[in-house]
């Protein structure tokens, strides 16, 4: 059951906005938080969050209702949705916090790996066995082991095949390169000589 909070008269929001606004379910995860305010009105179309037209441009409709209701968004912090619902413009429902522990504390494919904390065959990703790369994911040292334990076979063969020819191609560019300076200096010394 919805109800508009169009009577809900604060006035720090004009009543454009709260005409725009329904009182939603409460998050089945966080029960605590109590009823979502539903926007009901435009949405983005590449995401999910409420836009409002204010002062001559669109403005999110939940960033817009923080600002008014509760306090400013500090400079680097994006709005965090605790509640999970993305057209809920309820500020208690709302948190500034960093992009980054944004989607960490999502349900995103990022958000469960950064959380993981076994990877795929039981190893632990942790201590001496987890490897951090230099574009910050997470590696199981035991896994890549078994990988390059499985391949070096084929890339033994490849390296030897390939050192093999890179060393043919050498002696033929060292030999040509031989009979050229040949040439050069017998060409130099008939030239010295005719003179």
């Amino acid at each position: 059951m919805t109800r508009h909070l169009g009577a809900f008269s604060d006035p720090r929001l004009p009543p454009r906005f709260w005409a725009k606004v329904c009182v939603g379910s409460i998050p089945a995860h966080r029960p605590d938080l109590g009823p979502c305010w539903e926007w009901t009105a435009y949405t983005d179309e590449t995401h999910p969050y409420g836009r409002f037209w204010f002062n001559g441009a669109h403005v999110s409709a939940h960033r817009f209702a923080y600002k008014r209701l509760s306090k400013p968004i500090p400079p680097g912090l994006t709005i965090d949705h605790l509640c999970r619902f993305t057209r809920c413009v309820r500020p208690a429902h709302m948190e500034p916090v960093s992009m980054r522990v944004n989607t960490l504390r999502g349900i995103s494919p990022v958000a469960r790996n950064a959380s993981k904390m076994i990877c795929v065959n039981g190893h632990p990703l942790i201590g001496p066995n987890l490897r951090l790369r230099p574009d910050g994911n997470r590696r199981c040292r035991a896994c890549k082991r078994t990988i390059d334990r499985a391949s070096y076979p084929r890339r033994r063969d490849y390296l030897i095949a390939y050192n093999k020819s890179h060393r043919e191609q050498g002696r033929e560019t060292s030999r040509r390169y031989r009979e050229r300076q040949r040439a050069i200096l017998k060409t130099s010394a008939e030239k010295v000589a005719a003179w």
